[in-house]
């Protein structure tokens, strides 16, 4: 196999090849993560405070979620949606998120 020295030309052994697959190996996985676009889904007893989680998650990373103040969210009545768009390297990539009402019926 192909085996270099290293260390200034001391006896140690080093394998090229493993070392080239798992740099490979690496950078595959790199670019995975990069493609991944995540969900986060929030279930929750009514009342519980799950709208208010996902707009404090809004606010916080600069999204479109309200800041706070006196006034209580709207409750979700069914199923809603919003996403949030996060840096990933050099590209922006969404997170998804979605918030099930907790009420008894749909």
């Amino acid at each position: 196999g192909a085996k270099m020295a290293l260390n200034g030309g001391t006896s140690r052994a080093v394998d090229i090849w493993s070392q080239v697959q798992q740099l490979q190996l690496e950078e595959r996985t790199k670019i995975r993560a990069q493609l991944v676009e995540p969900n986060v889904v929030v279930l929750g007893s009514q009342g519980s405070g799950k709208t208010t989680i996902v707009q404090t998650l809004l606010f916080r990373e600069g999204g479109a979620g309200k800041s706070g103040g006196d006034s209580a969210p709207e409750p979700t009545t069914s199923l809603d949606y919003k996403f949030l768009r996060q840096r990933a390297g050099s590209k922006l990539r969404p997170t998804h998120i979605w918030e099930l009402g907790g009420g008894r019926s749909l």
